[in-house]
């Protein structure tokens, strides 16, 4: 490596929660990081997710106290509710449960990610920085950008989401992008919606080849809500503006409050959904990735941030101790043994609940298949809650 350039013990390319979170964690243990994210200013787009118990285990030690937490997340009463689209009917619903020692919250995306950029000093970010390339040697990793900027790090993560630049340089082979659905996004002001709707609970209504949800966030001040429908083809580069009425007719002869619901949106966003196979490995190296550049997977699971502030902690628990003469081939093998069957596994679990809301090799044309029948399949996957929420990440930090 040149020795002109700025250089760093850690460079994280990209600045979402992932890659945040592993900042905040390696700069409570004195690692010299710093991040870098191609947009011109740090924010999040999007709007509510949902973050199980596991993640906000997490942000607890990452010191965000839960006081914060809950000026703008809803704790849920019902962490899961399943209907029937046509008719509203309760098929399933599964309370909190306190034994796994965190809340359960949903949250408004950029809010998160202003809590979490709180924990990060703001001279360890640097916006306008698209990386464009990678190269690495024996003594470190040559981070190059889109305007010029070189610098060099021991330690590279790549955590720049499912279109990864940095997973070019680990991988041999870049994996596809499998396109699945579509989903619509809106926020509404939650005073605008049935007084039924207006409940702390996670709730999904099935049927007819779609899949539509709402939740409050903001501190119970807007409603989210999205619906999930099948396409065959995506056409964009990302997002698109779409029409209310459009995803109105998505959901005609649904249950009345969800049409209701719907109506009541000022605008919506319609987005493509992706998912990738498991990689053959997440590091190479000096470098190695994290949250979807290393495991983009479909939101059926909720558990798109919670993964990625996982790997965070357990990466960043591995490097606390982090010197020139640390053995990285050692860390990375540790810390992607731990971490990729348990993110491939999430991966194929919201695949498979897509496939169960629309089956494959089916006519795209088909749209009886009642809400009850793919809940019945569905519910096959339920013991998946303990496994998610009661894993504890920190016997796999290093102590």
């Amino acid at each position: 490596m040149a020795g002109n350039n700025k250089r760093h013990q850690v460079v994280i390319v990209g600045a979402g929660l992932g890659g945040l979170t592993a900042a905040a964690f390696l700069q409570r243990f004195g690692i010299d990081v710093h991040v870098y994210e191609k947009a011109p200013e740090l924010k999040e787009i999007g709007a509510g997710i949902n973050l199980d118990s596991n993640a906000i285990r997490v942000l607890l030690r990452l010191g965000i106290t839960e006081e914060e937490l809950m000026e703008v997340a809803v704790p849920l009463k019902e962490v899961w509710e399943f209907r029937n689209g046509n008719d509203g009917r309760v098929l399933y619903s599964e309370p909190y449960k306190k034994e796994f020692g965190a809340p359960h919250v949903v949250i408004h995306r950029g809010e998160l990610h202003s809590l979490i950029k709180s924990k990060v000093s703001k001279d360890a970010i640097t916006v306008n920085h698209g990386c464009v390339n990678v190269e690495q040697d024996d003594d470190g990793v040559q981070i190059t950008f889109d305007n010029g900027v070189i610098v060099e790090a021991d330690v590279l993560i790549g955590a720049d989401g499912g279109r990864s630049v940095v997973r070019n340089a680990v991988v041999d082979t870049p994996p596809k992008m499998r396109f699945w659905a579509a989903m619509y996004r809106s926020l509404v002001p939650i005073d605008q919606v049935p007084a039924s709707e207006r409940v702390p609970n996670r709730t999904a209504w099935l049927g007819s080849r779609h899949f539509f949800m709402r939740y409050p966030v903001s501190g119970g001040k807007l409603l989210n809500i999205v619906g999930a429908v099948p396409r065959s083809h995506w056409e964009h580069n990302g997002p698109i503006d779409a029409n209310v009425e459009d995803f109105l007719a998505e959901f005609t002869g649904w249950e009345e409050n969800i049409q209701a619901m719907i109506g009541s949106a000022q605008e919506t966003k319609l987005w493509p959904l992706y998912d990738m196979d498991p990689l053959e490995r997440w590091s190479k190296n000096r470098i190695t990735l994290l949250g979807d550049a290393a495991h983009l997977l479909l939101p059926f699971l909720g558990q798109g941030a919670a993964q990625a502030i996982e790997d965070a902690e357990v990466l960043a628990g591995n490097l606390k101790n982090l010197t020139k003469e640390t053995d990285l081939s050692e860390i990375f093998a540790r810390y992607e043994g731990l971490r990729k069957p348990r993110a491939s596994t999430v991966q194929f679990m919201a695949r498979t609940i897509w496939n169960f809301i629309d089956p494959p090799y089916i006519n795209t044309e088909i749209s009886s298949i009642p809400g009850d029948d793919i809940f019945n399949q569905y519910k096959s996957l339920f013991n998946m809650h303990e496994w998610l929420n009661g894993y504890e990440l920190q016997k796999d930090v290093v102590s």
